[in-house]
């Protein structure tokens, strides 16, 4: 193998799941964030913004939400490119020597229970840990053991407050070097992912010519 050669299994992957690809999300993702949050039944929007929001609501938090000062991190499918999972990172505090981010979580619920959560969790994790992001931390309700679940597999300090619960991780600098080959080949992921659409979109616009 080349030694510049990032192996695959740097994410861990298993053949069941190739048809997905884990990718980042620009402004041209913006109307598939919409969707795929508007698919979110009231249950799952209570337990991802702790209210039950309208789809009115839900367009204007996916109309603004922050794809450049934060990251979004989606699962699409291939070949349909659908966005079946989202994640957001978001930097909330930022001091002398404590970066803290927040990160939120959505999967539809015909996806759900193969793995695709925690995939994004390490696109999140990974990046967090080579960006300079110290903690990261996410909040969910009580009743939410799927999440908590997910925060305890990635050794997430989980903390029971009333309703709410607070999942933190503080993220070793050390760890940066670790995790820099993981975010090159999830950003080489990314861009062929992007090279890919845009090749798809010039192709269609061209057999509308004819």
């Amino acid at each position: 193998m080349n030694q510049n050669t990032i192996p695959m299994t740097e994410l861990d992957l298993n053949t069941s799941q190739l048809h997905f690809i884990v990718t980042t999300l620009d402004e041209e993702d913006r109307p598939k964030i919409e969707s795929h949050l508007l698919r979110l039944s009231k249950e799952d929007r209570y337990l991802r913004f702790f209210a039950a929001l309208g789809d009115s609501q839900v367009k204007h938090y996916a109309s603004t939400i922050n794809l450049q000062k934060g990251k979004a991190f989606g699962v699409i499918t291939l070949p349909e490119r659908k966005l079946v999972a989202l994640a957001h990172i978001s930097e909330i505090e930022k001091s002398d020597s404590r970066i803290i981010a927040e990160m939120g979580i959505s999967v539809d619920a015909d996806v759900r229970v193969q793995g695709l959560g925690r995939r994004l969790m390490d696109r999140a994790v990974t990046y967090c840990q080579t960006h300079g992001i110290n903690t990261l931390f996410m909040s969910c309700l009580r009743e939410n053991k799927v999440m908590q679940k997910l925060a305890k597999d990635f050794d997430l300090r989980i903390v029971l407050d009333a309703g709410e619960a607070m999942a933190e991780l503080d993220l070793d600098p050390l760890d940066k070097m670790k995790a820099m080959p993981k975010e090159m080949l999830y950003q080489q992921i990314s861009l062929f992912d992007k090279a890919f659409k845009h090749n798809q979109m010039l192709i269609d616009a061209v057999l509308m010519l004819q």
